[in-house]
């Protein structure tokens, strides 16, 4: 399937001396895949667009169901920006992504390659929040945490500090965070 979306072509029409708007009011999307609703309501809503990429068969409901977008294949998903993002994730309530593998890493950021070799390290001390502010709840991670979870948050002074949950939720009590530390800080170049 190829799908182009139309420009958002506008022009002025001049009748009696006065110039009116004509065209589409935004560019048209490529492809719009909406899935189909379950009826009676019990199943999950169908996906959009299920991608595959080579010998790969459709997937049952139970792994693509309520999923606007599901890839499979040797790389499931790919994005690729031009002056943005590749791939962005935002959600209401809930995680703005998920990452899960079974045999490696659930996520890798590829280094940037820089022609400098790095000085040798040295000891130091870092800052952590100190327990009793983070006790009083000036600090609130959520309670509901998984393990595994990681959070960055950036205070009312633009200072930004990263967290790791270290226990999830659990019926004997609330998820467990500890700050993750940094050495120095350094003014970008």
């Amino acid at each position: 399937m190829f799908g182009q979306g139309a420009d958002a072509k506008v022009e002025n029409i001049f009748e009696g001396g006065v110039a009116t708007q004509v065209g589409p009011l935004e560019p048209g999307a490529g492809i719009i895949g909406r899935g189909g609703l379950p009826i009676p309501p019990e199943m999950p809503v169908a996906a959009g667009v299920i991608g595959l990429a080579g010998g790969e068969t459709k997937p049952p409901l139970a792994q693509t169901g309520g999923t606007g977008v599901f890839g499979a294949g040797p790389t499931g998903v790919r994005g690729e920006g031009q002056g943005g993002p590749g791939i962005t994730g935002f959600s209401d309530k809930d995680r703005g992504g998920i990452f899960e593998s079974q045999r490696a890493a659930q996520a890798r950021l590829v280094p940037r390659r820089v022609e400098t070799r790095f000085p040798e390290g040295s000891p130091v001390t870092p800052a952590a929040i100190a327990a009793p502010v983070l006790e009083r709840g000036t600090v609130a991670l959520p309670k509901n945490g998984a393990a595994g979870d990681l959070m960055a948050l950036l205070d009312i002074g633009e200072d930004c500090t990263l967290w790791f949950c270290v226990r999830g939720a659990s019926a004997t009590g609330p998820a467990r965070w500890a700050q993750v530390l940094l050495g120095p800080a350094f003014d970008g170049q």
